[in-house]
């Protein structure tokens, strides 16, 4: 799953700040459960991969391979989506940045 974080957090040695979307293998399963109790993460409702530029042309290959959405994307290891897609790994690992960038956003504290 991909969260996202409500506030700023310190998990082991990362520092994710409020806005930004992480992996939730970061967490160990109990300190997920404890920070969606505090409303410090929640899971980060991302879109499907067909309405994404960088995606649509390899999104009936993703589709097939069970990747349907960006948080799928995400998670899914990168020699994975290269046998599945025949794009080298370098450029899903770049894709990946870019796409946890687009889906990190500013905000505001309460």
């Amino acid at each position: 799953m991909i969260y996202r974080a409500l506030a700023d957090l310190g998990i082991g040695n990362k520092v994710v700040k409020m806005g930004d979307i992480f992996p939730g293998g970061w967490l160990k399963p109990s300190a997920a459960e404890i920070l969606e109790k505090k409303d410090k993460i929640a899971p980060a409702n991302l879109p499907p991969v067909e309405i994404m530029p960088r995606l649509k042309a390899s999104a009936e290959k993703l589709s097939q391979a069970g990747i349907v959405t960006v948080g799928d994307y995400l998670e899914a290891e990168v020699t994975y989506i290269a046998r599945s897609t025949g794009e080298t790994e370098p450029v899903i690992r770049q894709i990946k940045t870019e796409l946890y960038a687009m889906f990190s956003a500013k905000l505001k504290g309460g």
